[in-house]
């Protein structure tokens, strides 16, 4: 198991092949599919696709940019996903990141998804060439919004989320730059 970045109470981690089986449990809790497809559980073949997504992620970017594993490290348990990548139709623009994370519903609220989520912005910038790593969510989804800011991420503006399932829903872009990052 390589680890591709560690905080003090969770290892992010490569998935495999096989591990599709813990994003369909993950997918399957209607309360964590609230804000991405309206509670409506991924299917299995959904997240068999998912997975070769994820794995070309990691043999495009060299293991640097993608989606990764999110790993308790006190129990070992799996609690979701982060990733860090290029937005999904910017996939050669590496100067601006797409942050995001899924969690399991027992670890919400006890700081997880900062901790996660901070640690990728470090790496990010960690990059001369990253200039902007950015996170979206639908507009009701108040805690990402939250945790956005706790991250320094400002504001930047509503849209008409298109890719849940049914009609558009308002969503919320937010983003940090190099230099807010670096004088915080």
């Amino acid at each position: 198991m390589e680890i591709y970045l560690e905080t003090e109470r969770l290892r992010l981690t490569q998935f495999e092949a096989e591990d599709w089986k813990l994003l369909l449990d993950l997918d399957s809790d209607p309360e964590v599919m609230r804000f991405i497809s309206r509670g409506v559980p991924s299917s299995e073949d959904h997240v068999k696709k998912v997975i070769e997504t994820i794995l070309s992620y990691r043999e495009r970017f060299k293991e640097r940019l993608g989606i990764f594993k999110a790993i308790e490290k006190d129990s070992g348990e799996f609690m979701g996903w982060f990733h860090l990548r290029p937005g999904k139709n910017e996939l050669d623009n590496l100067k601006s990141l797409e942050l995001g994370y899924r969690l399991k519903k027992k670890f919400w609220g006890c700081g997880f998804a900062t901790e996660g989520s901070r640690a990728l912005i470090e790496k990010a910038f960690s990059d001369p060439a990253t200039e902007e790593v950015w996170a979206r969510t639908l507009k009701d989804n108040l805690s990402s919004q939250n945790i956005m800011k706790k991250l320094g991420m400002s504001f930047i503006h509503d849209y008409l989320e298109t890719e849940i399932h049914g009609p558009a829903e308002p969503a919320v872009r937010f983003a940090i730059s190099r230099n807010d990052f670096l004088r915080q």
